[in-house]
């Protein structure tokens, strides 16, 4: 199936997916076959039913929802919208913990 000719429908959203790190935090070497999809990517589209995500919005879903679509150079991911855990964000989590006084 192409993706450049899918455009999700209903509840669905097109996502393409981060590449998982050739490394370990530790500097370690990853053999591929070893290398975990990561849960994360870009919305590329969204059907005509979602409302809350848009184009561009980064997401985190469970990698092994919804089915791989092959567009060209790379694989996209559809899924539906309840399969979205959540937006990711640039926010600093600490931030919004600054008001607290140490008693």
């Amino acid at each position: 199936m192409s993706a450049r000719t899918l455009r999700p429908t209903g509840k669905r959203v097109l996502v393409l997916p981060d590449v998982p790190p050739k490394q370990s935090a530790g500097g370690i070497t990853m053999v591929e076959a070893y290398q975990r999809p990561q849960g994360q990517g870009t919305v590329i589209a969204v059907g005509g039913q979602v409302q809350d995500l848009k184009p561009g919005d980064r997401v985190a879903y469970s990698w092994i929802n919804g089915i791989e679509v092959e567009q060209e150079d790379r694989t996209l991911r559809l899924l539906y919208v309840d399969e979205i855990l959540g937006l990711l964000t640039q926010e600093n989590a600490l931030d919004r913990f600054n008001h607290i006084q140490p008693s």
